[in-house]
């Protein structure tokens, strides 16, 4: 690889991390203006997607479709990356895959806990989202080991968390399930801010590995 080439990388890692902070960002601030704006909220018993069917609707979907963006942003970055072979590969674009699930599942809020095709296309996507980040996250655990064991760890025990605690928000009381899907959105939002950071570093030349 010539030092154009590297030049170039290094800008899109640059680019796709500060898009994938300013999602991850957004996602939250979205989420506590949505519990602002909108009356008699309540974000212990109620979720997310119960913000998308009230008046001020469009703010939390801004934030979905921002963290959508982020998503596919460290996809793309991620897979330019090429810290592996197939299963790095498969596991950026299972990022990808994901992104364009948070915006179908934005696009489907309004249906949340309602009878008809949109309710059965959010619930749908409810399930990939949950099977996608998991697959994610352990495929491309194996290739950030090369930037460095932590990285590793991180990656694959976020994987192991997620495929144990996500399930349980079907079971949840419902005057807890709100505060609950809040509780396990922050551990991917986490991951993808984790990642944003890397390319970033990656972008501006401050890793010593990989």
């Amino acid at each position: 690889m010539n030092q154009q080439q590297k030049t170039s990388k290094s800008k899109l890692s640059l680019i796709c991390g500060i898009i994938g902070i300013f999602g991850c960002f957004s996602a939250i601030v979205t989420d506590i203006i949505g519990i602002i704006l909108v009356e008699d909220h309540n974000p212990i018993s109620e979720t997310i997607s119960a913000l998308a069917i009230k008046k001020h609707a469009w703010v939390q979907d801004t934030g979905l479709d921002l963290f959508a963006a982020a998503m596919l942003a460290c996809a793309i970055g991620l897979y330019a990356w090429n810290l592996g072979k197939t299963r790095w590969k498969i596991g950026a674009v299972c990022l990808g895959l994901l992104g364009i699930d948070v915006i179908l599942i934005a696009e489907h809020n309004q249906y949340a806990g309602r009878e008809g095709v949109g309710a059965s296309i959010h619930i749908q996507c409810v399930y990939a989202l949950a099977i996608l980040f998991a697959a994610l996250t352990l495929l491309l655990s194996f290739g950030l080991r090369k930037v460095g064991r932590s990285w590793y760890r991180y990656s694959i025990g976020t994987s192991i968390v997620w495929t144990v605690l996500s399930p349980i928000f079907f079971f949840v009381p419902t005057n807890i399930d709100g505060a609950y899907e809040r509780f396990i959105s922050l551990i991917m939002i986490a991951w993808v801010a984790a990642i944003s950071w890397l390319l970033i570093k990656k972008g501006q030349g401050r890793l010593s590995r990989a």
